[in-house]
């Protein structure tokens, strides 16, 4: 009566195995997923930033801004963005935002 234990089978025990091997595959497939996903965001965001830069000061010089300074902005942005992935991700989703205005 002590002792209510069902028999282990030999097919639970190989289900765990493939059970974790799934699980290993899956956690490995996403982790590279996301350090593919960071390493592009932090390259994609400042990219924005150049561009959009680069725009402001091809505008500046055909209007003749008299606010030059302002367009360092974009500058400095893709400078912060580059090195701080949460500040990246931020203008991302600043710019998808503005993008469906």
């Amino acid at each position: 009566m002590g002792d209510d234990k069902k028999p282990k089978r030999a097919s639970d025990d190989l289900f765990g195995q493939v059970q974790k091997a799934i699980n290993n595959v899956s956690d490995d497939w996403f982790g590279q997923v996301q350090k593919a996903l960071s390493k592009t965001l932090t390259r994609f965001v400042p990219a924005l930033f150049l561009i959009f830069g680069i725009g402001a000061l091809f505008g500046a010089l055909v209007a003749g801004a008299q606010h030059s300074w302002l367009l360092l902005i974009p500058f400095v942005l893709a400078l912060l963005s580059y090195y701080s992935r949460d500040f990246a991700l931020v203008g991302l989703g600043i710019f998808v935002f503005l993008f469906f205005i």
